[in-house]
């Protein structure tokens, strides 16, 4: 893609003469901030820094498109198993906090240097995240002053760089999309790598083979889980993602998408988006689990409403054959996910979700404005509280959990204003399809440690970053992009 096709001239750039002052400032900070890494962290947080700034430079001397990094960083989240971790760093060690860390240290360099491939004027999600941020490191500097050992430390580390990964993915897709043309694009992607991650477990619900599980790295260990994964007889997927709750979480924000893509393609490509639309329904009741039926339901709630007639009755035609069709291919599956709905009486871990807000309640009433340090309930030492507005509380406090939910809050703002300004069929339902995963992210809060997850956290944050690309290129298309390349000598080629 060429410069003019983005709709702008790239900004000039003055050829660095002499010494090469920017890269030696860039060098000794590099040094100063690893080694900083190194006494806080420990050696593998500093060389992690080390080999993210390596990538986020190299990425500013080739061609290649932003979008098409960002695509590759999607393809990382959904098509890579997220139980794949380096083991010295823990959950903050998984490909998809990697390629997050990575897609940070990638926008903070361009920002810093003022590379003219991102977006310049408003974005509300910078400010959104900017103050999350903030009440973390608030946090953690409240933990310096309760007793903590070294354990706690090194969760609260994770923590950082999770939160690092997590921005950077948001903040690479809300400046780098260039065009309404590339977001579509984005969009596509994560449906077609959802639409695979759907397919890998189907295969490992009806053959019964972890596809993901086989898949070695070096430096890179297969983290397994101790609990059986079996429920009613049924072997529940967990496909990429780390467990079957957040699959189901991860799925039920990727359909409403998958519909939008079906319903807004030509129609010589139609049918294969609505074969990706149902693999991804197919997939979610797999996972044998409440969480998926109440992701379908928020979605659902979400975009039918703002759907035409026609599309809503295909959308419930589609669903009642699907379901009559599971009755056959899974005997006994639907009546079980009917069961865990409506018969949850008995169920022992809605009790252990009762029973933690008593727990929950004494280490609220501690540290209630800042909490305790972000990622230092560690599991292993308290317990797992399978909800994440609780363990919020708990490690961000009061001001900490109503920040993070003003990030998701931002990006259901921007949406709406989108859709309500807009006259263009396909930008109303894109904004539309849009909030409904972030609706079932903040939902299904009460059901899992959502941020402790790294393919549902990340992928949240992704969609919140691609509202705010839609915000931004509806609202001040001027600010967008300048050029579509990372490459120096690219941009000096079209300043030529």
């Amino acid at each position: 893609m060429s410069t003019g096709d983005l709709g702008g001239e790239p900004l000039p750039r003055t050829e660095p003469h002499g010494i090469p002052w920017g890269l030696l400032i860039g060098f000794v900070m590099l040094i100063g901030v690893s080694g900083v890494a190194v006494l806080v962290a420990g050696p593998h947080v500093g060389v992690l820094v080390v080999v993210l700034a390596i990538i986020a430079f190299a990425l500013t001397r080739v061609d290649i498109d932003q979008v098409t990094v960002l695509i590759g960083i999607i393809a990382v989240i959904l098509l890579l198993p997220a139980r794949l971790r380096i083991a010295p760093l823990g959950s903050a060690g998984t490909l998809s906090s990697l390629a997050g860390s990575a897609a940070f240290a990638l926008w903070a360099w361009s920002r810093l240097w003022g590379l003219s491939w991102l977006a310049t004027g408003r974005q509300p999600l910078r400010i959104a995240l900017l103050l999350f941020a903030a009440s973390v490191l608030a946090s953690d500097i409240a933990m310096g002053f309760r007793p903590h050992d070294a354990m706690e430390s090194r969760g609260a580390d994770r923590g950082l760089i999770m939160l690092m990964a997590s921005a950077g993915v948001a903040l690479l897709a809300a400046d780098s999309i260039p065009s309404m043309a590339r977001l579509r694009g984005v969009i596509r992607a994560i449906v077609v790598c959802g639409a695979g991650l759907s397919a890998l477990g189907i295969v490992q619900f009806m053959l019964g083979v972890d596809v993901p599980g086989l898949l070695k790295l070096p430096g890179f260990e297969l983290v397994t889980y101790d609990e059986s994964l079996d429920r009613a007889g049924f072997s529940r997927i967990v496909s990429t993602t780390s467990h079957p709750i957040e699959l189901s979480v991860v799925l039920g924000m990727l359909l409403p998408l998958a519909l939008h893509v079906a319903f807004t393609a030509g129609a010589d490509e139609r049918r294969k988006w609505w074969f990706c639309a149902g693999a991804i329904s197919f997939a979610a009741p797999l996972t044998v689990s409440r969480t998926a039926v109440v992701a379908l339901f928020v979605a659902f709630v979400v975009i039918l409403p703002g759907f035409d007639k026609r599309q809503r009755k295909l959308i419930l035609i589609a669903g009642a054959v699907g379901i009559v069709a599971m009755r056959f291919i899974v005997p006994g599956l639907v009546g079980t996910l009917r069961a865990l709905i409506f018969n949850y009486g008995g169920d022992p871990s809605i009790a252990t979700r009762k029973s933690d807000y008593d727990y929950v309640a004494t280490f609220v009433a501690e540290r209630p404005l800042f909490g305790r340090g972000w990622g230092t309930f560690l599991p292993e030492r308290y317990t797992f509280l399978d909800n994440q507005l609780l363990g919020g509380l708990i490690e961000i406090g009061v001001v900490g959990v109503v920040l993070l939910i003003g990030v998701h809050v931002t990006g259901i703002a921007q949406a709406v204003v989108v859709r309500r300004r807009s006259t263009d069929p396909e930008v109303r339902s894109l904004a539309l399809c849009l909030i409904a995963p972030i609706a079932v992210s903040l939902v299904t809060w009460m059901t899992y440690d959502a941020m402790a997850f790294p393919t549902g956290r990340t992928l949240t944050f992704l969609c919140i970053g691609c509202v705010a690309a839609l915000w931004r290129l509806q609202r001040f298309p001027e600010n967008s992009p300048r050029t579509a390349v990372f490459s120096t000598a690219s941009q000096r080629r079209g300043n030529d």
